[in-house]
């Protein structure tokens, strides 16, 4: 936020600029066009009259009491008019604002793709910290607070970035609203880490395509192939019905719940077969009961499944390296890592190519998704001419 005068036939007028918008006043300040030498930078070059430069003077001392960065239009005008008049106008709180907590409430109720996880972090964050804070109070201190009560209750670091993301959506929603003038939110660090996860090999692709299996490991088996297939997450690939297929038969399209993004993408013989087999749609199966019906069928078709890899996990602040079998790590997000991983590293389809199939904006999002040990990453090079 920055300041300056111009004249206006005779009068002053006070110009205070911020992030490109340009605030103007009249300082009821007068003086002789000729005593006013509007190409100076200084004001005491620029005002030769030292009766209104004094004045003058006065405005700017007051201005700079409380410019800073950051200010709303609202309190930009109030610095202008107790920079000219003295005296600082007086605003009434709205009386019809929202608290912070009800507020969030609302938030997390609205009818959008994300509200199961609007609702959970509302409800996490109301049972560790209480629903007393309003607006104003939600400050670094508290920011502090639920740091150090998330880190006692072991909650992950990625949870924690999880939970303070929301908070902060709230808090930058509710200055929209002009519900509070509290900044310090946006001073609430966070940080995301990539989980230790794994993404399938084609061997063990095909492996849990060709077991012999039927009941519930079949539907979940079926489910969690379409994933393999789209690169999709289990709340998209868990919708896809014959309706999806167009083109006579050749592409498979369907719009993702979380980002309403369209997506195309050639359809696998093996995705029409689940269809076939299955009246006709992917069978109705949550992504928890995919998780848990997967490790066992990964555990019972044993070899490479029983391997064991060490992952590092998070736990509050702290990093654990722990030893897990890879069936123990296999989950319902699982089908989507490994069609990213084997669209990119197996099969050399371009990054801008496997974006468009899996929906990331980014490729640094999109490469989180790569999941390639140290044995594979060395079969993979073991082919390129630069080692031959």
């Amino acid at each position: 936020m920055t300041h300056t005068y111009n004249l206006n036939g005779r009068s002053i007028r006070l110009i205070v600029s911020d992030g490109g918008v340009k605030y103007k006043r009249a300082t009821g300040l007068s003086i002789d066009p000729k005593l006013w030498n509007k190409k100076a930078k200084s004001l005491g070059a620029k005002c030769q009259d030292r009766g209104v430069w004094a004045k003058l003077r006065l405005i700017d001392i007051r201005l700079n009491e409380k410019e800073r960065d950051g200010l709303s239009e609202q309190e930009i005008t109030d610095a202008m008019e107790y920079a000219v008049t003295g005296v600082m106008p007086e605003r009434k709180e709205r009386v019809d604002r929202p608290t912070f907590w009800d507020f969030f409430k609302e938030w997390s109720e609205r009818d959008v793709p994300s509200k199961k996880d609007r609702d959970l972090a509302y409800r996490r964050l109301s049972d560790i910290m209480g629903t007393a804070e309003d607006w104003e109070q939600i400050d670094t201190a508290f920011h502090a607070r639920l740091v150090q009560r998330l880190n006692d209750l072991g909650y992950s670091g990625n949870y924690q970035a999880t939970l303070i993301a929301k908070l902060k959506t709230v808090m930058i929603e509710g200055e929209k609203m002009k519900y509070h003038k509290n900044r310090e939110y946006k001073q609430f660090s966070y940080k995301w880490t990539t989980a230790d996860t794994i993404a399938l090999t084609q061997d063990e692709v095909d492996a849990i395509w060709n077991a012999k299996l039927d009941g519930v490991k079949a539907r979940v088996r079926d489910s969690f192939i379409v994933g393999c297939m789209t690169a999709a997450r289990h709340s998209d690939y868990s919708q896809i019905s014959k309706d999806n297929i167009q083109n006579g038969r050749l592409t498979l399209q369907f719009k993702q719940r979380k980002t309403q993004e369209s997506v195309i993408i050639p359809v696998s013989p093996k995705v029409l077969e689940v269809l076939k087999r299955n009246g006709g749609r992917v069978p109705s199966v949550c992504s928890a009961e995919v998780g848990f019906y997967m490790k066992k069928i990964c555990k019972e078709l044993g070899g490479s499944f029983n391997d064991i890899v060490e992952i590092t996990k998070s736990e509050g602040a702290k990093s654990l390296v722990v030893k897990k079998h890879r069936y123990d790590l296999v989950s319902a997000h699982t089908a989507r890592r490994t069609a990213c991983t084997l669209l990119y590293t197996k099969y050399n389809v371009p990054l801008h190519s496997c974006m468009l199939l899996s929906g990331h904006k980014t490729p640094q999002n999109f490469l989180k998704y790569i999941k390639v040990s140290k044995e594979q990453n060395a079969q993979i090079l073991a082919d390129n001419p630069f080692f031959k």
